[in-house]
């Protein structure tokens, strides 16, 4: 009797050690800088991830999904979450809120948002903060983003670039004088938003992890984990290493409502 409560101990044991150590399995798309790039294993998510997976004890190991190079439209998301909805993976990052799920909100759950991103403003310091001052000057947008919907339905002056990279060339030509830039992006460019600017509501999301619903557990582990990364600024501090404007997450962020009744304000 003795051996067999020894043999049970030792089982229990083993199997809780291996369940701890079980890898965090975080899918990213392999040409998404400067959130996570395969050919050199960089990233802010990369880093954020890794540290979450050493705070509850699952080494964060990435999994790769093949993607064409190039930003993609933020509220027409090409995360890999069908991959993790089939249990590829464990977690997927900056995931920009529950419209991002579209058809996986049975499947999938976020964690609380760990930073904000939105539209930046790019352009001379002369630039007004205010967009509702913009009106009268060219202003570059990402070709059928929201961006370009918003200055389209206010009547601004505007000009569309199919990239962000492109924005920019459009803004050094001068054939812009401001550009709404989505603000991960120019990390990966090398340029920054003007200064005291800050995206109006209509152009802000908070960004998430997205893990399955059965995994509620996991779910509340990451929780605890952003909630401690942000509290010691250790998000913060990897955004500004990424060249990523390091908004905390926001009180209010875009909503489709908000196209009903357009207000560029600060709120």
């Amino acid at each position: 009797m003795k051996t067999l409560v020894l043999a049970a101990a030792f089982l229990a044991l083993t199997v809780s050690t291996s369940e701890a150590a079980a890898p965090l399995r975080v899918c990213f798309d392999d040409h998404d800088a400067p959130r996570a790039v395969k050919d050199d294993g960089k990233g802010y998510d990369i880093e954020i991830m890794t540290l979450v997976g050493e705070k509850i004890g699952r080494p964060m190991v990435p999994v790769w999904f093949e993607t064409e190079p190039g930003m993609a439209e933020v509220e027409d998301s090409d995360l890999p979450l069908e991959p993790l909805a089939k249990g590829q993976c464990d977690a997927v990052a900056s995931v920009p809120g529950d419209m991002a799920l579209q058809g996986l909100h049975d499947k999938l759950a976020l964690s609380g948002p760990y930073y904000g991103a939105g539209f930046e403003l790019v352009g001379p310091d002369s630039l007004p903060n205010d967009l509702a001052s913009l009106k009268n000057i060219k202003v570059s947008v990402q070709n059928v983003s929201l961006a370009n919907l918003v200055v389209a339905r206010l009547g601004y002056d505007w000009t569309a670039q199919t990239t962000a990279k492109g924005q920019l060339e459009a803004l050094d030509s001068g054939a812009a004088k401001a550009a709404l830039i989505w603000g991960p992006s120019l990390g990966e460019l090398g340029r920054k938003p003007k200064p005291g600017f800050t995206p109006p509501s209509i152009f802000r999301w908070n960004e998430h992890v997205a893990v399955r619903k059965s995994d509620e557990d996991l779910r509340k582990a990451i929780d605890g984990a952003l909630v401690e990364l942000v509290a010691s600024g250790k998000v913060r501090d990897i955004l500004v290493k990424y060249g990523v404007p390091p908004h905390a997450a926001f009180a209010k962020v875009f909503t489709p409502q908000d196209l009903t009744t357009i207000r560029l304000t600060r709120n």
